[in-house]
């Protein structure tokens, strides 16, 4: 059960919608199909769009291990002999992964916003409002 609720709450952008607490293979999608329309520049869009290949490979690498984890979280939660601690542990790796990702996609979105201008920067999440 918990699982489910950490699923929906991660994998649909938590609180706030797709720009919420995690990021998502499909929030990089939306953005990528945005760029060959936004930047004119073939040299800029290109280099947008591998920034945005390796936002995306980071989004799935977190997507598999979240998953991962929630097949590791039911089977703590179906062991009643535990005492919680192993999912707490597995939570704990969860969190622990969930920065380094985070860390990962801010340094991938500050490489973006060097390659666009201010004009197309905002054009690009302007689907976010």
């Amino acid at each position: 059960m918990i699982w489910a609720l950490l699923a929906i709450f991660f994998l649909s952008g938590g609180i706030s919608g797709v720009s919420g607490s995690m990021l998502t293979p499909e929030y990089v999608n939306q953005v990528s199909k945005r760029i060959d329309t936004l930047i004119p520049d073939a040299a800029r869009a290109s280099a947008a769009q591998q920034t945005l290949s390796e936002l995306n490979q980071e989004a799935e690498k977190f997507k598999k291990i979240f998953l991962d984890s929630g097949e590791q979280l039911d089977k703590a939660y179906s062991d009643h002999s535990d005492d919680g601690s192993r999912a707490g542990r597995i939570l704990d790796e969860l969190n622990a992964d969930w920065a380094v990702e985070q860390k990962a996609a801010i340094d991938l979105r500050f490489k973006l916003r060097e390659s666009v201008t201010k004009q197309e920067w905002t054009e690009l999440f302007a689907f976010l409002e």
